[in-house]
């Protein structure tokens, strides 16, 4: 645990809140799962499984941003803000629904067949 806390950098504080975040996460994810467990014919286990894999994952990233000097996003802002106000706009036009979501926030891709 000292391993970890030593190469972490930046605000000890905000990563404890991401942890707690993280681990509370489970909770919502776990009282779905039932529902979601019966929609697709899966349990419940490999559902909170997916979901710490895709917190790992996350973690995983943050850690690799965070690495970056904070400089060197100001001109990659710029080039990706118009873009991500057009995708959003493009989303809230026509918008598709993923998965039976109650909520058209998805754009898809149809050379590469991912969802955004």
């Amino acid at each position: 645990m000292s391993v970890i806390l030593k190469n972490i950098g930046g605000d000890k504080t905000l990563w404890a809140i991401v942890a707690l975040l993280a681990l509370f996460s489970f909770l919502p994810v776990y009282s779905t799962s039932s529902n979601l467990a019966n929609l697709y014919g899966r349990n419940t286990f490999t559902l909170l499984l997916k979901h710490g894999v895709h917190l790992v994952l996350g973690f995983g990233i943050i850690y690799g941003v965070h690495k970056i000097q904070y400089h060197r996003f100001k001109g990659l802002s710029m080039i990706l803000l118009p873009v991500v106000i057009v995708l959003l706009g493009i989303t809230l036009m026509q918008g598709t629904t993923i998965g039976g979501a109650n909520a058209s926030r998805w754009i898809r891709v149809p050379v590469v067949g991912f969802s955004f």
